[in-house]
């Protein structure tokens, strides 16, 4: 892992808040990649703070949300491409980290990849592959986005938007992922980037999260009244499956 001397091509923000063995977990991985040349941010959130990581930009703060705490790790951050991978969040394989390094060119603000998600019962699943100009198309009414562990940021475009808007508790992710595509160079790969292991705030408030994305949206695409109709009927239709699913999943 780089010394902030070096000028990082990348800086990897993990925050942690009482998960110690889900941050072991994300630390062992980033050791485990053939490309070493990132900085290592570490926001911590804990009761009981964690030991500092070897060669990591450690801060402890008050626990304000997740959000305010990945907001503070773009601010510690030097590199030229912010990527968030919190605790527990690994990457998909050794060679991740190398295999994006030369799609990041001055062309690219925003790097959309893929991720694997793990469920409770430790199965992956790899969900369709996102297409992002049919999602559009729909006004992003599926709530099929790109989490942060698939999203690598030219750190500029994170600040020039001020980074995460804390009104939003577990969509965050979203709102700013739907400004920087109204602004930012949004390339695509399909490379795997990380695993993403399910349960997290949002997976459990899924029914704040789904206003959250319609607040999103309508603050964020500029809709026009009958853009805004439509939208809305899409979202109702995908509001009603989801909760059927819901309802499926816990009888």
């Amino acid at each position: 892992m780089t010394d902030r001397a070096n000028d990082p091509w990348i800086s990897i923000v993990t925050v942690v808040k009482d998960d110690p063995v889900g941050f072991s977990r994300t630390y062992l991985s980033l050791c485990g990649q053939s490309v070493q040349d990132f900085e290592w941010i570490v926001i911590d959130s804990s009761d009981e703070p964690l030991e500092k990581p070897e060669n990591a930009v450690y801060t402890w703060v008050e626990p304000k949300g997740i959000y305010s705490a990945m907001n503070l790790g773009i601010k510690h951050s030097t590199g030229k491409f912010v990527y968030f991978l919190n605790a527990g969040d690994t990457f998909a394989a050794p060679n991740s980290l190398a295999e994006v390094f030369p799609i990041l060119t001055d062309e690219c603000d925003v790097l959309v990849g893929e991720v694997l998600f793990v469920n409770a019962r430790g199965k992956e699943i790899a969900p369709s592959p996102l297409n992002l100009e049919e999602e559009a198309r729909r006004y992003f009414a599926s709530g099929r986005f790109p989490p942060h562990q698939g999203l690598i940021t030219r750190r500029n475009s994170l600040t020039g938007l001020g980074g995460f808007d804390t009104e939003y508790k577990v969509c965050a992710d979203f709102e700013l992922f739907l400004r920087l595509s109204q602004t930012a160079n949004v390339c695509s790969t399909p490379i795997v980037m990380a695993r993403f292991y399910a349960g997290g705030k949002s997976s459990q408030s899924w029914f704040l999260a789904q206003r959250e994305f319609h607040r999103a949206r309508m603050r964020q695409l500029g809709l026009s009244f009958p853009e805004k109709a439509h939208a809305l009927s899409l979202e109702c239709l995908e509001l009603l499956k989801q909760t059927l699913a819901h309802l499926t999943r816990r009888a």
